[in-house]
């Protein structure tokens, strides 16, 4: 990560001594954001609940079927609760020496460590426990954790019973936050009533993007197939990906028959010194550090 994007870090806030719950898909605790390189601390993962782990670096425990959770205890490395707990507080281990730049995505609090509610049974979709107070929240909180994040929910702009749960819960532990993703509904049109339960509780905290843009590039919301020969004789690969604009880039009014790529190297903060439309191509770049908002 740099500096000016974790500001907060340079004050030495990065989670040290903080628990945060979450409940998602699962989380692969083969990944290096997770691993603990210590067999005395349980290898590759996590304690299951209901024991409690003083000792592993990342994991203090993981609620899954075996603890009276929902979920199956796996994770893919795609896994949507493996990118989210990530995104929280994922660090690679001191014993790992990565030949690229892996150990600097940490994150937003690499310090701090997670209990896992895993919510996910083989991909069959979110079991999200009959009583949040009871059987969700109370055990993070037991757990350790002030700070309980979750990035699901529904697209009802309504105030419905897990709702009325959570509000219940941070109304008697007023020393717990828990945050919510507002939804993926920001870019409807109207734009109007996106929030989606439990994201509209009242004593929560409901976090939602300012920026964010995923709405489809093509027009008719395809995809495009990608073919891609390297030199040196490398095998040649094919992908299909979903093809998303920035917020200020117009959409492709068809899906063209043949497009290339444009390998660049470096920031997408400035022009570039090709016309990509004209030439049919696809620029690959990296995200930089300017803010897409032109």
């Amino acid at each position: 990560a740099q500096a000016e994007h974790t500001p907060v870090w340079s004050l030495g806030l990065k989670g040290e001594g903080e628990v945060v719950g979450c409940g998602d898909t699962g989380i692969d605790v083969d990944s290096c954001f997770f691993w603990d390189s210590n067999p005395a601390n349980g290898r590759p993962g996590p304690t299951f609940a209901p024991i409690l782990s003083s000792t592993h670096r990342k994991i203090v425990s993981y609620k899954a079927g075996g603890g009276t959770g929902t979920g199956d205890a796996s994770d893919g490395v795609r896994g949507h609760g493996t990118h989210v707990v990530g995104s929280i507080v994922g660090s690679v281990d001191s014993s790992f020496t990565p030949g690229d730049d892996v150990s600097e995505h940490a994150g937003m609090a690499p310090a701090a460590k997670i209990a896992f509610f895993d919510l996910d049974d083989a991909g069959k979709g979110l079991d999200i426990p009959d009583d949040l107070v009871e059987d969700y929240y109370k055990w993070a909180y037991q757990a350790g954790a002030r700070i309980h994040t979750n990035s699901w929910g529904d697209d009802s702009n309504e105030y419905t019973l897990i709702t009325a749960e959570t509000d219940e819960f941070v109304f008697v532990n007023q020393d717990m936050l828990v945050l919510f993703a507002a939804g993926n509904d920001g870019d409807s049109d109207p734009p109007d009533h996106t929030v989606g339960a439990p994201a509209t509780c009242k004593n929560c905290l409901t976090i939602g993007a300012s920026q964010g843009d995923e709405r489809d590039a093509l027009k008719d919301g395809g995809r495009l197939e990608v073919y891609v020969e390297a030199e040196g004789g490398t095998p040649e690969m094919t992908g299909s990906y979903m093809a998303t604009s920035a917020s200020f880039g117009p959409k492709i009014e068809s899906t063209p028959g043949e497009v290339s790529l444009l390998s660049f190297v470096g920031d997408a903060c400035g022009p570039l010194n090709v016309t990509l439309a004209d030439l049919n191509l696809i620029a690959v770049v990296q995200r930089g550090t300017c803010n897409f908002v032109d």
